[in-house]
């Protein structure tokens, strides 16, 4: 009897044929390879249920997929999961194949919604924090920062404004100051 490495097994190898971590996207566009841990995580869970998918249905490994098995896998995975889950599927096969592979649309309907922070609720954060990690909070809101971005705030000497990307016009629009 053949015996085949774990879906675990396979999805982290495979990662791990693929990381790049420490060398920057932006000095190296195109390489095909993965800077970030976020992504690597994201891109070895996504490879997990591929693997999963080709082991359930007896086609092999990840290392024997081909492209009609992706298509197949993603044509089944629309029915299931909403559009970005579909999109990161698609984009870890597509590394992990060396291929281009159609984006397909997800049957699920998404919604829409979002996912800052009101006024209020970071007043009422702010308030429960120390007065150190208050201000910060503040800070990170008003200028419109994650929290883990103000550890980058530079003076305006330091460091020059990023060149790979181009700002929203309205990135703070509705509010004042």
């Amino acid at each position: 009897m053949v015996r085949f490495r774990s879906v675990r097994a396979q999805a982290e190898h495979a990662i791990s044929q693929k990381i790049s971590l420490g060398q920057g996207r932006h000095d190296n566009p195109g390489d095909g390879r993965i800077h970030s841990v976020g992504t690597a995580r994201g891109y070895e869970q996504a490879l997990k249920g591929f693997a999963g998918y080709l082991q359930d249905h007896r086609l092999g490994t990840l290392s024997s997929a081909t492209k009609e098995e992706a298509k197949q896998y993603l044509d089944a995975r629309a029915g299931l999961v909403a559009q970005k889950t579909l999109d990161l599927d698609r984009q870890a096969i597509q590394m992990h194949l060396g291929i281009q592979l159609e984006v397909v649309k997800s049957e699920l309907k998404t919604r829409l919604s979002t996912r800052s922070y009101s006024v209020a609720q970071v007043e009422r954060i702010a308030s429960s924090q120390s007065e150190q990690n208050s201000l910060a909070t503040l800070i990170a809101h008003d200028a419109g920062l994650r929290a883990h971005e103000l550890f980058t705030l530079r003076p305006v000497g330091e460091q020059s404004a990023s060149t790979h990307r181009q700002w929203s016009e309205d990135r703070f629009a509705g509010r004042t100051g």
